[in-house]
């Protein structure tokens, strides 16, 4: 919580300052405040310290992620150095203003279902997807760099700040 960024640090302001006001009014309120965000806390986190899911989350993710892996229904193809990606237009649509704007508009992508993508290699590519279907990608620290670019040219922003927030950490 010491770090101006950490996700935390809010919830922990808000916390401390509950803790004044309840401090004003009286202990006994102050208690069930404590045993409250205690109760929300222990919720938010699994063992280790890391934020956990919940499960209903966990399961849609991995439910999304499956339907890429299975294959069926696609409607498009993202090809890169000879790789193709079988894809759905709506899920990369839905996830990506970049890909909505593809397959909205009268392009070229659209009218071949093809989507050819040059300047990142088939491997971020395929990280890439991976995360627009489950919202995870595997041991991302080594592989930070290629989906930083790939996170920008495709507007992902939630994985384009936490890549940010990796690159910057290890920098220190």
């Amino acid at each position: 919580l010491a770090t101006p960024d950490h996700p935390l640090r809010d919830l922990h302001q808000r916390r401390e300052r509950g803790h004044q006001r309840h401090q004003q009014v009286g202990v006994t309120q102050c208690q069930d405040f404590e045993r409250l965000f205690r109760v929300f806390c222990s919720d938010l986190f699994k063992q280790g310290g890391e934020v956990a899911e919940p499960a209903s989350a966990t399961r849609l993710s991995s439910d999304i992620g499956n339907i890429f892996h299975n294959g069926q229904f696609t409607d498009c193809t993202i090809v890169c150095e000879g790789r193709e990606f079988k894809c759905h237009q709506n899920i990369l649509a839905g996830r990506s203003s970049v890909f909505d704007a593809m397959f909205s508009h009268d392009m070229e992508e659209r009218r071949r279902g093809n989507v050819d993508i040059l300047d990142l290699d088939s491997d971020t590519v395929h990280d890439m997807i991976i995360y627009i279907y489950s919202g995870k990608v595997g041991k991302l620290v080594g592989k930070a760099t290629g989906l930083l670019s790939a996170a920008d040219k495709y507007d992902l922003k939630v994985l384009y700040f936490d890549l940010l927030w990796i690159l910057k950490s290890y920098q220190q």
